[in-house]
């Protein structure tokens, strides 16, 4: 099974601090993410509040975080587990960009 790092951000909707929308976030993600990777035994590495992002939220005008960046840890157990995570991300609405930054073999 590898480690595999990740920077995933997503799109802030409603929240009006960066506590509010890191939590909302995240749930979002937990939540989501139908191949439960997220979900179980993440390792949150740092998170990112985006107070202003370019091309996030701009058709709706309001107070608070356009967005957050999650630097996490995930166990991905095969190539196939991958493909299966990253085209789930791809395909959610909220999620700005996924991208993998490096991967252990453990």
């Amino acid at each position: 099974m590898a480690h595999n790092e990740f920077t995933i951000t997503v799109t802030a909707l409603s929240s009006d601090d960066a506590q509010t929308a890191v939590a909302e976030t995240s749930a979002f993600l937990a939540y989501t993410d139908q191949t439960d990777t997220i979900g179980y035994a993440p390792n949150f590495n740092s998170v990112t509040v985006h107070e202003e992002m370019q091309g996030v939220n701009q058709q709706i005008p309001r107070q608070g975080p356009d967005a957050v960046t999650f630097e996490i840890g995930l166990a991905i157990e095969d190539d196939d587990h991958l493909k299966r995570f990253m085209d789930e991300l791809t395909r959610l609405s909220r999620v700005v960009s996924v991208s993998r930054t490096s991967d252990v073999i453990v």
